[in-house]
């Protein structure tokens, strides 16, 4: 199914950041949400008739018939060749969505890009806007609307958070100052001249992440400064809750382990980076590690080369809590048990044999 694309010239177009889909029994709608001169849009397509004007026939529209096609995609078995046309459909849509906003963007947002977000507040609140898109003849129109989008950093409340026993330092984001971003919503940060690492949860699938982790790094916290992990340095709380937990920074010279190992083995980096002595530590510190966290009653549950850490000082350092499985490293069967985590773990050290 083909529409005729606006030709928006050749201007820096809108960035897309997010997808929300949501569906019921007698409803479907999708919230692209966009990032254009430093402001939010939140953009509309949806099935409801209250959302559209009277008579309006949402079934025959250019969006309706694409995300009437995306919806129907998923129902039923998975497949790669289903999940290939889901995103087709997806790319396609939200393409003309951008182009049919775009001129009202523009009129909307300041003329110039604003300034770089400097801190933790001004990247995840930027100032934002609603949009709806509607069909008009043979093409997509937008206009502003009334409407909430949904929320980028879905928080834990100050009620769940107090529950969870949590003793650490509590920051506004404004006091969160940015220096880089590591990968996605992780950054380093630099918090009262300190330097930190902040992971902010960035939607409700990874709420329990984050209270998960506060939890985890708050046990770690007992094995004092000898342990071979990250120290948490206090929790980020904005006008929603908490969202982000900070921790110390570990300087490295290169991303992980993973990286170390393959780039060793493809001659990207030479082979003293990674030695047979070298590996032999890692390995005795990653068990001792992975022992230590058994004892306080923690599993690792991610268990893979990519989340552990070769410090400065050469030493293996183990990351990420939060919960997540990774396809290839443990079986989805044994995920989150003693057995998973042994899996994983002989992985790791089948890897560091591996020269």
């Amino acid at each position: 199914m083909a529409y005729e694309v606006p030709d928006v010239g050749s201007e820096p177009k809108p960035k897309l950041i997010s997808i929300n889909y949501a569906h019921g029994h007698y409803y479907a709608s999708l919230v692209c949400q966009y990032m254009y001169h430093g402001c939010r849009f939140d953009v509309l397509a949806s099935s409801k008739d209250e959302d559209h004007p009277e008579g309006y026939d949402f079934s025959q529209s250019i969006e309706g018939k694409l995300l009437l096609e995306y919806e129907d995609l998923s129902y039923g078995t998975f497949t790669e060749e289903k999940d290939q046309k889901m995103n087709e459909v997806a790319n396609n849509l939200t393409t003309l969505v951008s182009n049919a906003c775009f001129s009202l963007m523009r009129k909307t947002a300041p003329p110039v890009p604003l300034p770089e977000p400097r801190t933790l507040d001004e990247e995840l609140y930027p100032p934002t806007y609603a949009l709806q898109v509607l069909t008009k003849g043979d093409q997509l129109s937008s206009h502003p609307i009334d409407f909430k989008g949904p929320e980028l950093v879905p928080p834990i409340s100050e009620q769940q958070f107090r529950a969870l026993g949590i003793e650490t330092a509590i920051y506004r984001p404004s006091e969160v100052t940015l220096i880089s971003c590591m990968k996605g919503l992780v950054w380093k940060v630099e918090v009262g001249g300190e330097t930190m690492i902040c992971k902010v949860s960035k939607n409700d699938v990874f709420g329990p992440t984050l209270a998960n982790e506060l939890e985890v790094y708050q046990k770690i916290s007992q094995l004092g400064n000898g342990s071979k992990f990250p120290k948490m340095k206090g929790a980020v709380k904005s006008h929603t809750g908490v969202i982000a937990i900070l921790l110390s920074y570990i300087p490295h010279r290169h991303h992980n382990l993973f990286t170390i190992l393959e780039d060793t083995k493809t001659g990207l980096l030479p082979k003293t980076e990674a030695t047979a002595a070298m590996r032999t530590k890692w390995a005795e510190q990653i068990r001792r590690s992975v022992t230590q966290l058994h004892e306080l009653g923690i599993l690792w549950l991610d268990t893979k080369t990519d989340n552990v850490l070769i410090d400065d000082e050469g030493n293996a350092i183990v990351l990420d809590f939060g919960g997540g499985n990774t396809v290839g490293w443990v079986d989805e069967d044994k995920y989150g048990t003693l057995e998973g985590e042994t899996q994983g773990l002989e992985k790791i050290m089948a890897a560091l044999r591996d020269e």
